[in-house]
């Protein structure tokens, strides 16, 4: 069987394993039946009694064996595909476990008025003959598949474990616990009017025993107290219904305020009388989300704009240094070679500058392809420490490092975070205050990878966080240092896009850059 089954599909051995197990219950609970029947001398002959014997013995021997052979070839799917793996989440796993369990419980209920308990099946007819056999055999089938259907249903919860979320009980539960300022005073408003009917229903029941104990003058009372508790039951459930409504417009608002999807349960009907001020509402959302949609278009046209002018800059000043480097191989006089030198100074900053522009255009319109791999931050710092001992040598700046032992592994691309740490030593080296020492720490923190660099810049930092993030800003107001104001601003932008979080913290003249990925669950790492 087990040959067979690997010749079949995904799905068509779900559908064989199924129909399997069912036959073979099928199959056992006939076998059950007979064996009561063989006993009942009363209704059947000896002959007759025989029969039976031999279909228990034969449906018995069927089921068993069948059943074996079940049991061996689900074992054999559980191993091919192991539900966690190749189990793909559907409608029904967002079902209310309690509505199948009570579905369960009924089934349940009447499946076992089938089992041989009596002379009689489901109480009501012998299975004896022919017609009898197959109603049985269709209707513990229907059955069985029910209580199948209902199990799996109930493991695909537990594989998924989503019983709080699917939970109705616990939903109704939170939602209560979670009620807004206004259900709240809604519900305490509709307190006065529930106790009121409750008093009169109590009161017509009274008035209801002592009419049948003969004390017809409480009649007209009952009449009475019946009119007034519909009045009220209508009055509280108009005012409900008012209340209800205003509730689900205060729920728009909410989610409008957060910039999320108005939810289907508090979508007006037209006959409510806040409909009006829903669909003026709706006016309102939808002029945000034309308005933000001009505003990310004009960004949109920025970065096409700055994308094209900083490839139009690069041709003319490839021939400006081809040029400059014509000029070195000439015979000039001093004071015209230190001019040219100035000119190729100037020009490898701008081309700097347009090649930074150009990639912070890029990752900001999230056109620039990420090669995302396996990374181990503390390799890569030592990495970049390493490729820029020159420039450290040279500074005044006294590096300490604390790299813990354990692995960082997290996701991203190679070059985009290289050039990211890149930016940050680039970034302490032009600001950070001389003779002062710069921090570099690596660390795990809470399943995240953690990468800080602290310094003391050289410059009053009177500027927020947010401020020094932006394009072309700089720790230098005066500008008389090397930088663009771009590195920080790439720093960020590579890091957003690779999954991870850029954070600038000062506090007086100490300026913090912090950087955190999501640990990486694989267990080898891209050198």
């Amino acid at each position: 069987m087990d040959t067979k089954l690997k010749k079949l599909t995904k799905r068509q051995q779900e559908i064989v394993l199924f129909a399997g197990w069912v036959l073979a219950m099928v199959l056992l609970c006939m076998a059950g039946i007979h064996s009561n029947y063989a006993g009942i001398d009363y209704l059947y002959s000896t002959m007759v009694r025989s029969i039976f014997r031999i279909a228990y013995a034969v449906e018995t021997s069927l089921g068993l064996l069948l059943a074996g052979f079940l049991a061996y070839g689900t074992w054999n799917y559980l191993k091919n595909f192991p539900p966690r793996e190749h189990m793909q989440h559907k409608k029904v796993d967002d079902w209310s476990w309690e509505g199948i369990v009570i579905a369960e419980l009924v089934v349940v209920l009447i499946w076992s008025r089938g089992l041989p308990n009596s002379p009689y099946v489901f109480g009501y007819y012998l299975m004896d003959t022919f017609s009898t056999v197959l109603q049985y055999v269709l209707a513990m089938a229907v059955l069985t598949s029910m209580l199948y259907v209902g199990a799996l249903l109930l493991v695909r919860h537990g594989i998924w474990k989503n019983w709080k979320e699917t939970s109705f009980i616990y939903g109704k539960m939170q939602r209560y616990r979670m009620r807004t300022s206004l259900e709240k005073q809604i519900a305490d408003s509709s307190k006065g009017y529930l106790r009121t009917f409750l008093v009169l229903c109590i009161l017509n029941v009274v008035c209801a025993f002592a009419c049948l104990r003969g004390w017809y003058n409480f009649f007209f009372f009952q009449v009475a107290l019946f009119v007034a508790g519909i009045v009220v039951f209508v009055i509280c459930f108009r005012k409900n219904r008012i209340y209800r409504d205003a509730v689900k417009l205060a729920r728009q608002i909410d989610a409008m305020t957060q910039g999320e999807d108005i939810p289907e349960d508090c979508v007006l009907s037209e006959l409510s009388l806040f409909a009006p001020s829903a669909k003026k509402l709706a006016n309102i959302e939808d002029a945000m989300k034309k308005s933000m949609e001009k505003q990310v278009q004009a960004e949109r046209l920025k970065i096409d704009l700055v994308t094209n002018v900083s490839h139009d800059l690069k041709t003319p000043l490839t021939s400006m240094i081809g040029y400059a480097d014509l000029l070195k191989k000439e015979d000039l006089s001093p004071e015209a070679m230190d001019y040219v030198e100035a000119i190729s100074a100037k020009q490898e900053q701008l081309k700097d500058m347009i090649q930074d522009l150009f990639e912070l255009a890029k990752s900001t319109s999230n056109t620039e392809q990420l090669h995302m791999e396996t990374l181990d931050m503390t390799k890569l710092m030592n990495q970049v420490l390493a490729d820029m001992e020159d420039s450290i040598a040279k500074s005044r700046l006294s590096f300490r490092s604390t790299f813990t032992k354990e692995r960082t592994l997290f996701l991203g691309d190679n070059g985009k975070m290289y050039r990211v740490v890149q930016n940050l030593l680039e970034n302490v080296l032009k600001y950070a205050l001389e003779g002062t020492r710069v921090y570099i720490a690596v660390e795990r923190d809470e399943k995240q990878v953690e990468m800080s660099v602290k310094n003391i810049s050289a410059c009053e930092m009177n500027f927020t966080p947010e401020e020094v993030m932006e394009r072309f800003s700089r720790g230098d107001e005066s500008r008389t240092t090397e930088g663009h104001g771009l590195g920080l601003a790439i720093a960020s932008s590579f890091t957003q896009n690779m999954g991870g979080t850029m954070q600038v913290e000062i506090d007086g003249d100490l300026f913090k850059v912090i950087i955190r990925f999501p640990e990486a669950a694989v267990s080898e790492t891209t050198e």
